[in-house]
């Protein structure tokens, strides 16, 4: 395949007009076009590694048309002329199509990029901060817990070094998320501070609304959890005003991880009609998004709303709406093993915190079935 050397740097209008040919150029035809002399610019490649982290949670599959065209740029050297930087853009590259797999489901294409990414990676360089905080992610919704604890705090480790606060921040506060899955409160109201100092407008200025709100009801829900909840209601007002999710625009995705966060925040403060209409909202557009783990999950929270009004016969819809949205699967059985022993514990009169705790494990972790066999 004939291929040119990288160009000299180009203003940014012209970089900008250039992927906008790129972008309105038909699937089968781009890959001849980005071996046009013009099109082999570093710049280039970098603003679409820019576009495509914008927008990762947006539109996965943008995000993965951003930085493939990325990689195509800087991964067709002339032989005896090496593209600057291309190791750090093709490592970039691939965590980012690994990551817009995994957020459209694909976990083993996530797998088989987020490979390519490791090998891609440059000792000393910030993209394996980046490399493993998207790597968590998958760990996580694997149910691979203890592992995504470790590639966030390697990522903390190195974006400390590299004074990345904004980056540094957002891997705190997911940290601060697994240790609430882990009903461990109070060290999720340390991560939680910690990466809100980072996140704040002084240490990073360009900190999305979304971001910013998110953390400030994960600090609420872990105030909220240890009996605080003046300071809860408090931050949850925080998290609407402007500058935070007042602000964010058009993301499906986004808006609806927040309305579910504040149906988990009403619960424990005790607001269950509030807590009932947002997680029974959340739980349809993850069916419309079929996205059945999570909707199991949400539909835990929602019976738990429902055994705190007494209403635990409802728990037996929940199960029902599940197996009408989704096929028979492993997933599926996991789903209703959960929400069924859930609804036995409170029958049954159980500590419906630890059933909660059992329930959400059965439904994030595939093994923990076979405590059941």
């Amino acid at each position: 395949m004939a291929s040119s050397a990288v160009v000299e740097p180009k203003n940014d209008v012209e970089v900008r007009q250039l992927m906008n040919e790129l972008l309105g150029t038909e699937d089968s035809e781009r890959l001849e076009l980005v071996q046009e002399e013009r099109f082999r610019s570093l710049d280039l490649a970098e603003l679409l590694i820019a576009e495509s982290e914008r927008f990762e949670e947006v539109s996965p599959t943008k995000a993965e048309e951003l930085a493939e065209l990325a990689e195509w740029i800087v991964d067709q050297p002339e032989p005896g002329h090496p593209v600057p930087h291309a190791g750090l853009i093709l490592a970039r590259s691939y965590s980012l199509q690994a990551n817009a797999r995994r957020l459209s489901g694909d976990h083993l294409g996530a797998e088989a990029r987020f490979e390519r990414a490791a090998s891609a990676l440059i000792p000393g360089s910030e993209e394996r901060g980046f490399y493993s905080q998207r790597l968590a992610c998958l760990r996580e919704e694997q149910g691979r817990l203890d592992e995504a604890a470790d590639l966030l705090w390697h990522a903390v480790d190195v974006f400390r070094g590299r004074r990345a606060a904004q980056a540094e921040g957002t891997c705190l506060c997911r940290l601060g998320f697994l240790a609430l899955r882990e009903n461990d409160a109070e060290r999720a109201s340390r991560l939680f501070g910690q990466a809100r100092v980072l996140l704040s407008r002084e240490l990073s200025p360009e900190c999305s609304p979304t971001l910013a709100a998110r953390c400030c009801l994960g600090m609420a829900l872990s105030l909220a959890a240890l009996g605080r909840a003046e300071g809860a209601r408090r931050l949850r007002e925080e998290s609407r005003a402007p500058g935070h999710a007042a602000d964010i625009g058009p993301d499906p995705r986004s808006l609806l991880e927040l309305d579910w966060l504040e149906g988990r925040l009403a619960f424990l403060l005790g607001e269950h009609g509030e807590a009932a209409g947002r997680l029974s909202s959340v739980r349809l557009r993850l069916f419309l998004q079929r996205r059945l783990l999570d909707a199991a999950l949400c539909s835990l929270d929602l019976a738990r709303v429902y055994v705190a009004m007494d209403q635990e016969p409802r728990i037996r819809e929940l199960i029902d709406a599940s197996r009408r949205a989704f096929p028979v699967s492993f997933e599926q059985v996991r789903a209703d093993l959960a929400l069924n022993d859930y609804g036995a514990a409170a029958r049954e009169g159980r500590d419906l915190e630890r059933a909660a705790m059992e329930s959400m494990d059965l439904i994030r972790r595939p093994l923990a079935i076979l405590k059941k066999l």
